[in-house]
């Protein structure tokens, strides 16, 4: 009998940050696709995703001061790659002011969800994420 291969997933989490100015989310621009800003757990660091989070994203904005995480959207898998990376995404809220920077490439702009949607370069993780978030926040397509 042969031994199956265990499968692991890379880890990584995802934070879709509104602006609590005027309700914007902030994309960035990742391989000529707008996306979330994302980045892996790393267990000899962090203990939770939450932590993860707070962590990567103080990493990649470095004038950002304070993230308030609001909840998980859940989880989204992508197998194209191998191991399967699982990304959990978190709507969070930030004061744009504190986000002049990113170190992972470009910040793009601040947008409202419904637009953001209705963007064709929008790439499959931030349109899942955006999707998620609208559908459990539905006075945002009120807000347009």
């Amino acid at each position: 009998m042969k031994k199956e291969k265990e499968i692991q997933a890379t880890l990584v989490v995802a934070g879709l940050l509104r602006n609590l100015a005027t309700r914007e989310i902030g994309l960035v621009d990742r391989k000529r696709k707008l996306t979330l800003p994302t980045g892996h757990i790393d267990p000899s660091k962090d203990n939770t995703p939450e932590e993860a989070l707070i962590r990567e994203m103080k990493e990649e904005f470095p004038e950002l001061e304070t993230l308030e995480i609001i909840q998980s959207l859940g989880t989204v898998v992508r197998n194209k790659s191998s191991p399967p990376v699982s990304i959990e995404i978190f709507s969070c809220n930030v004061r744009a002011d504190k986000i002049t920077s990113y170190t992972e490439g470009n910040f793009v702009a601040w947008i409202r969800p419904p637009e953001a949607l209705k963007l064709p370069y929008l790439d499959i993780l931030a349109r899942e994420a955006l999707k998620r978030y609208v559908k459990k926040y539905p006075g945002i397509k009120k807000e347009e």
